[in-house]
């Protein structure tokens, strides 16, 4: 063999060498690429998962923390029967009404309306408020008013009507099965009528 015909067959080889090595570096280079977007879409799917874990125990936390303190403020209401009765405390005195009067400042249920709506899935609280307005169209700033409310639908319930001694009454109520459901509100007394003392001589009066 010439020397000639060794330097060819060397180079030659050299060549096949070169090409495989460019071609092992290629593929793992394309190999490394792949791994890293693969390792990035893992990562980005296991944040925006665990961020939406975070935010689904933010909310039930929220959700539990208002549930609770709605039913232990229920729970209170029925027994501080004080409370109830504040915004006719001084005004419960049979055939007085102090600070304004009677007549004019009587509710008309047609024209008052509601301020808030806060409507939730069944196991929540729902709650909803309403302003009451004098026959003059003037918003009330007084309480006194009793609402009788009834909500109708799967399945029937009584809210709890707050005064809050400022002409607005709000209605709160748990709906435990869904549904369609209607609400009724009824206008029974204004200006405390529904909280007047009798007279002393109410029972010894008549035939």
């Amino acid at each position: 063999m010439s020397f000639r015909t060794s330097l060819a067959a060397w180079t030659c080889n050299n060549r096949l060498i070169s090409r495989k090595i460019v071609t092992v570096a290629t593929l793992c280079f394309f190999a490394y690429l792949y791994w890293i977007h693969h390792h990035y879409r893992v990562h980005i799917a296991s944040r925006k998962l665990h961020a939406r874990i975070m935010n689904n125990d933010t909310r039930d936390n929220a959700r539990y923390a208002d549930f609770l303190e709605t039913w232990c403020r229920l729970k209170r209401m029925r027994m501080d029967w004080k409370q109830v009765l504040r915004p006719c405390a001084e005004n419960m005195e049979w055939g007085k009404n102090k600070g304004f009067q009677h007549s004019q400042s009587r509710t008309d249920a047609a024209k008052s309306y509601l301020i808030l709506w806060d409507i939730r899935p069944a196991g929540q609280f729902s709650r909803f408020e309403i302003q009451s307005v004098t026959r003059d169209n003037l918003d009330k700033k007084v309480g006194g008013d009793s609402w009788r409310v009834h909500v109708r639908g799967p399945s029937s319930m009584s809210p709890t009507v707050v005064d809050h001694g400022n002409g607005k009454y709000e209605v709160i109520f748990l709906v435990l099965e869904p549904g369609q459901y209607h609400v009724e509100v009824v206008l029974e007394y204004s200006l405390c009528d529904g909280y007047k003392d009798p007279p002393r001589d109410w029972f010894i009066k008549g035939q």
